[in-house]
């Protein structure tokens, strides 16, 4: 590892860091995480896991400060990697495409992002996180 670069496993605490604020609903902490991550990620260690988790929580991101008008170009982006990711990140594309589309008043599409995120639970080890997915498709059903 070269003297400045960060390494991938500090990164992806910060990640995880960044993530735990913004499903807390905690807006200013998860600003600061992620200037944070944002002035490091330069330096962080090569990791395409890595970076599409960074790109897939600032899709989140987004949509928790209501910032989204040009995400769907974002997923796009992520898109061709689905593919490739471990089940974990398939999860949060799933799952953060449902929010997507739920906050943008398309709900067939969401409750569909949000049944295809479910299927990948098993593999999910948060029990958190676990339970979001039938609380967010009840939201859809109402």
């Amino acid at each position: 590892m070269a003297k400045n670069q960060i390494s991938e496993h500090y990164m992806a605490n910060l990640l995880n860091k960044w993530y735990l604020h913004m499903r807390s609903h905690e807006v200013e902490q998860a600003e600061n995480v992620k200037k944070e991550i944002d002035e490091k990620l330069p330096n962080m260690e090569e990791n395409q896991d890595l970076l599409l988790y960074y790109s897939l929580l600032d899709f989140r991101h987004k949509i928790m400060t209501k910032n989204f008008a040009e995400d769907d170009i974002l997923l796009g982006k992520v898109e061709p990697f689905k593919e490739n990711m471990n089940h974990i990140l398939t999860y949060y594309f799933y799952f953060f495409q449902g929010m997507y589309y739920w906050k943008t008043g398309k709900y067939n599409d969401a409750l569909t992002q949000y049944q295809l995120a479910e299927k990948e639970l098993g593999h999910v080890p948060d029990e958190f996180e676990k339970a979001e997915i039938p609380l967010s498709c009840r939201f859809c059903l109402l």
